[in-house]
């Protein structure tokens, strides 16, 4: 028999706004940005296996953090072995510490981040081996990229006399030669093995990802493969480089592009601060060596930057001034090299790279494409389109339309139009279409696109499995808690029982159905499920979300999705939500100035004020007041989000500026 579901989407505790994420940060009150330059510090940390190769491993990592204290970090080998979310572990270790830090992660790849700064938006690579992530660190705004390049043709152990995991005859691991390891010292060898790897194509879909980002870029990573920067003449009979010198292809290309290495730019010699990052000496472990017979010591954790006016101020190495040479630990060569941590318990294999980079603050860029998107993929009849919408300015005549079938603007009539009064907004359209395909498009007066249209479908819910997403799409979250926020969402099975069908919550982004950030069992034929959020979305981050409901044979989806957009990465719980209406606001348009009234018996103890993709431009904090006015001669037209905190929990509104 066919399931019919209808989904409703409730949210509580938790606020959320529904929207395209999109790259270029969002015009701010200028009395409020930070425009100074700042400096940031970063610490790249190879975790080996989680530290689940050492004794207490999370501890000692969680240690060596507290000692350096940087901003951000970086960290290759996640696994969330056993299920576990490790980047959520480390932050809570953190936190019991004193240190709080946002997460930073993406399914799909083995690398994550931590930073004190809020991470406002995240993607990963077209390769899934390098994750991005947009920080705000007090108005200024950068892109963060963590990397774990492929492992396999490691072609700098070839000169060394050892396989290199590569093709026949360099397959496997084992020592070239007996009883002394045998050099392949041929450059078209060593670079055909190198450029067997993925490393190339993954930095290559990198740069070419991040080809006209206007942001200062960050990257960080372990990248297998030696620096073009260091295997040079130099270097050529040192370390068991046996004569060859060569430029290694990852670094190269960076270079090329404009790619800044930290450590080589603080310490251009390479002889006197070889910056060896592997093999390390990790604590009560052993040795860590691949080529025990030869000296494999090579420095292939790198942090880099790429952006106008920026600058390294220092770094170090981190970890063990130790590292195996011939399969013995040594401190050679390192009486140059400034470290950090180096008397700490070592939980790696790789020692780790900490620079403080001096950031410029970058003008945000206007975006020219903007966003749509309706409620839902699929939406019942007589059920009202929601949609939340983004332009870079708004023209006379600017509308939104709807198209049906293969009726497009120009060629075919419209089902129904409705005139744009603002830049960015949610607008409620129609709920008179009948069943069928259909597009929402932005239009100019002239019936140009502003942006690309979005799709949806109107349904028969007596007959289809439906979707039914919030008429507001408008929410936010505040800062105040961490736990026990949930969510709400109220779901309908018309026809059949139940029997474990289940809500499923995943980041926009997410292909399939396995891998739910949230998921959660319905319980009757119709009804509410809520879902605790804590700790997904305090750390997943901010970004678009969506949510289904699936069949209790797995994966299978019963309906399309539902939108909403997490704005801030806290995602806190907040406790009651008041409703618009026990808020007074005047005037409506306001202008120069907006006040703000509460209704007898609650008191304001905090306003803030967004725009509707969420940026925070104002907040104010007070002992508990009746009633405030505020300025808001430095908003530009538009609608906004107005939150007032009270001591009942907080209330939302919209309001609108017109000068």
């Amino acid at each position: 028999m066919k399931k019919n579901y209808s989904l409703i989407v409730v949210l509580s505790s938790l606020f959320l706004f529904t929207g395209y994420l999109y790259a270029t940060p969002e015009k701010q009150l200028k009395s409020t940005l930070q425009t100074d330059p700042i400096n940031v510090s970063f610490l790249q940390f190879n975790i080996w296996q989680e530290g689940t190769s050492v004794t207490n491993g999370l501890e000692k990592i969680k240690n060596v953090i507290l000692d350096v204290d940087p901003d951000i970090v970086s960290f290759v080998e996640v696994r969330n072995y056993n299920g576990e979310d490790w980047t959520t572990k480390i932050i809570n270790e953190l936190a019991a510490e004193g240190k709080t830090y946002y997460r930073g992660y993406m399914d799909g790849a083995d690398c994550s981040i931590i930073s004190k700064y809020p991470i406002v938006s995240s993607k990963l690579s077209s390769t899934s081996a390098i994750s991005l992530f947009e920080i705000n660190a007090n108005d200024t705004h950068f892109i963060v990229a963590t990397a774990h390049l492929d492992y396999t043709y490691y072609a700098c152990y070839l000169p060394r006399g050892y396989n290199c995991g590569g093709s026949s005859p360099y397959d496997g691991w084992d020592q070239i030669g007996s009883p002394e390891p045998q050099p392949v010292t041929d450059i078209a060898t060593i670079s055909g093995q190198n450029l067997g790897s993925q490393r190339d194509e993954q930095i290559a879909s990198f740069i070419n990802d991040s080809e006209g980002e206007s942001l200062p870029i960050i990257l960080l990573g372990d990248f297998n493969e030696p620096s073009c920067l260091d295997w040079t003449s130099n270097q050529a009979n040192l370390f068991d480089h046996n004569g060859v010198i060569y430029e290694w292809a990852t670094t190269k290309s960076l270079k090329d592009d404009g790619f800044v290495d930290c450590f080589r730019e603080t310490y251009p010699d390479e002889v006197l601060n070889p910056g060896f990052t592997w093999p390390a000496v990790a604590t009560d472990k052993g040795s860590t060596s691949w080529a025990p017979n030869s000296d494999e010591r090579d420095r292939i954790d790198y942090i880099f930057y790429k952006g106008n006016n920026m600058s390294v101020t220092f770094s170090s190495i981190v970890g063990p001034k130790g590292a195996y040479v011939h399969n013995v630990a040594s401190d050679a060569d390192s009486d140059n090299e400034a470290f950090l941590a180096e008397t700490l318990p070592w939980p790696s294999d790789h020692k780790g790279v900490y620079s403080v980079i001096n950031i410029p603050y970058v003008e945000p860029e206007e975006s020219v494409t903007g966003y749509i998107i309706t409620n839902a993929d699929k939406i019942p009849t007589d059920t009202y389109i929601i949609a939340n919408y983004k332009i870079s300015e708004l023209a006379a005549g600017d509308k939104a339309a709807i198209y049906m079938g293969s009726n497009t603007p120009g060629s075919g009539s419209a089902e129904y139009e409705l005139t744009l009064t603002s830049d960015s907004a949610t607008i409620q359209l129609t709920n008179a279409l009948t069943t069928g395909d259909y597009k929402v498009y932005l239009l100019h007066s002239d019936e140009t696109n502003i942006i690309d249209p979005v799709a949806f479908s109107i349904i028969d819910a007596t007959n289809d499995n439906c979707v039914l997403a919030p008429s507001t799409m408008v929410f936010y979250t505040d800062e105040d808690n961490v736990n026990n926020t949930t969510i709400s969402i109220e779901y309908n099975d018309v026809t059949d029982p139940i029997n474990k069908d289940w809500i499923g919550v995943y980041p926009v982004a997410k292909t399939g159905y396995s891998g739910s950030t949230i998921w959660e069992y319905i319980t009757s034929n119709q009804g509410t499920s809520t879902v605790n959020q804590d700790p997904h979305f305090d750390t997943h981050g901010l970004g678009l979300y969506k949510a289904a409901l699936l069949d209790n044979d797995g994966y299978t989806p019963l309906t399309g999705y539902t939108y909403f957009y997490v704005i801030e990465n806290t995602a806190t719980a907040i406790g009651k939500v008041s409703k618009a209406t026990e808020l007074k606001t005047f005037p409506n348009p306001a202008a120069e100035k907006l006040s703000i009234e509460v209704k007898e018996g609650e008191l304001i103890y905090g306003i803030s004020i967004f725009d509707l993709s969420g940026q925070k431009l104002l907040q104010q904090p007070f002992d508990g007041i009746p009633s405030k006015t505020i300025n808001t001669d430095k908003l530009e037209n538009g609608l906004y989000l107005i939150s007032v905190k009270t001591q009942n929990g907080f209330i939302i509104k919209k309001v609108t500026i017109k000068k």
